[in-house]
């Protein structure tokens, strides 16, 4: 059962990492776009 958890929270933070890098990204080179 922890497993399951543990593996849920870890793709979890993997997809908001994801998009808080995508933000970043935009947010520091917003005229280069889509790279």
């Amino acid at each position: 059962m922890l497993t399951i958890v543990l593996i849920y929270v870890l793709g979890f933070l993997a997809v908001v990492a994801t998009v808080l890098a995508a933000m970043i990204k935009t947010v520091a080179h917003p005229n280069r776009g889509n790279e």
